[in-house]
């Protein structure tokens, strides 16, 4: 018996109403010509960054958080350079000393999650939240003139090597 295809998150959009079923697949179409279907879905005007990042979280099996109003302790803040939350697209948004809750764009970039964790040395508890709040959240905990450029940058082509090197 054929297993059944998962599917994405765009089956949750549908599921939940946010779009019809002929929108998900007019937003696939469009994707055929390049991008994602979160970019056709925004293209098309199907649905919101906040729609999609909850569909995202339902599909992933992963909290979803509004960071409109969050406030982000400075322990949470300290644990990650300011370049790394932009090219990461991520930004610690609390702690307990062992693990850190991390508002992600993607949960399911599982390497990317498996570097930062290495890095920070603690565990990652990843939360989605769209894209755009996880942007404007890092330009508020890490501004832009605050650049802190004697802190240690990382290279992450320097952990892949390791991770592939270990992986070997």
């Amino acid at each position: 018996m054929a297993k059944a295809a998962r599917g994405d998150y765009g089956d949750i959009l549908v599921k939940n109403q946010v779009i019809s079923s002929e929108q998900l697949q007019e937003s696939r179409d469009v994707m055929k010509n390049g991008g994602n279907l979160q970019e056709a879905l925004l293209k098309l005007e199907y649905a919101n960054t906040l729609q999609i990042a909850k569909a995202v979280a339902e599909f992933n099996h992963y909290e979803f958080i509004d960071l409109t109003d969050i406030e982000v302790p400075d322990e949470a803040i300290k644990l990650m350079t300011a370049a790394t939350a932009r090219e990461s697209n991520v930004v610690p948004i609390s702690t307990d000393g062992l693990s850190v809750k991390l508002a992600v764009a993607d949960p399911s970039d599982f390497g990317m999650i498996q570097k930062l964790s290495f890095i920070m040395n603690k565990e990652i508890v990843p939360v989605v939240a769209s894209l755009e709040q996880i942007r404007e959240l890092i330009n508020k905990v890490y501004p832009q003139e605050e650049v802190d450029d004697t802190a240690p940058l990382i290279d992450f082509s320097e952990i892949e090597n390791e991770f592939a090197q270990a992986d070997a």
